[in-house]
């Protein structure tokens, strides 16, 4: 018969071996686990890497992305075409004429160069008679015959440069200024009288137009628009 003390130390001999079995079997699990999950992302990553592959391959994008490059080139190809067309050649430039909406425009000689004014011209425009008319920072508007475009008249009533200009519905001109005012003009071929000045504005007028046929509307530096009815 085993003694009292051998049976103890025959249990605890099996309870540690029991433990350290449970030890082992909990190790052996986890070390399981980890390799499944690294096995999955390596997998994942594989696969990845094989759509994007794939997607870089696919022959129906690539097919898609040549002949976009095509058409790039042939319109690329055309604008160059049109381009030389065009007769422009830098070296040459006194010889080129160009064809615009009906007007022969030729850079070798001008039709007329018309130079009254002392300063810069700031503004431009066309009568109802169709007569061309000009506003300039020398003070002054000058109305050209529109034949020999020569001065059929001068208008030097402002104080300031005259920035705009318009010929109102009942044929009177209408004329704005920086020395704060706009002028109002009945004008024959050869003469003029003023009308009116209106000096409502506190700084320069930059603009005038006429609306419906019965506002005369300006703007100004001084923040404001006016509307004057006629």
């Amino acid at each position: 018969m085993e003694s009292t003390k051998s049976k103890e130390n025959k249990s605890k001999k099996e309870n540690k071996k029991g433990k350290e079995t449970k030890e082992s079997k909990s190790k052996m699990k986890k070390k399981t686990k980890k390799s499944k999950k690294d096995k999955k992302s390596k997998v994942d990553k594989k696969d990845k890497e094989r759509k994007t592959k794939s997607e870089l391959e696919d022959p129906n994008e690539a097919m898609f992305l040549n002949k976009k490059i095509k058409l790039l080139e042939e319109q690329l190809k055309d604008k160059t075409n049109n381009f030389n067309n065009n007769n422009l050649n830098n070296n040459n430039l006194d010889n080129n004429l160009y064809n615009i909406n009906n007007f022969n425009i030729s850079l070798k000689n001008s039709i007329h160069i018309l130079n009254y004014h002392k300063n810069w011209i700031l503004f431009l425009s066309i009568l109802n008679d169709g007569r061309l008319i000009s506003g300039s920072a020398d003070n002054s508007i000058i109305i050209y015959n529109k034949i020999t475009y020569q001065t059929d008249l001068m208008i030097e009533e402002h104080k300031d440069s005259v920035n705009c200009i318009i010929q109102l519905s009942s044929g009177i001109l209408a004329t704005c200024s920086k020395d704060k005012t706009i002028k109002l003009f009945n004008i024959k071929r050869n003469n003029y009288n003023i009308i009116q000045t209106l000096n409502d504005h506190t700084d320069w007028i930059y603009k005038i137009i006429e609306i419906e046929n019965k506002y005369l509307v300006s703007c100004s530096n001084d923040e404001s628009i006016i509307f004057y009815l006629r």
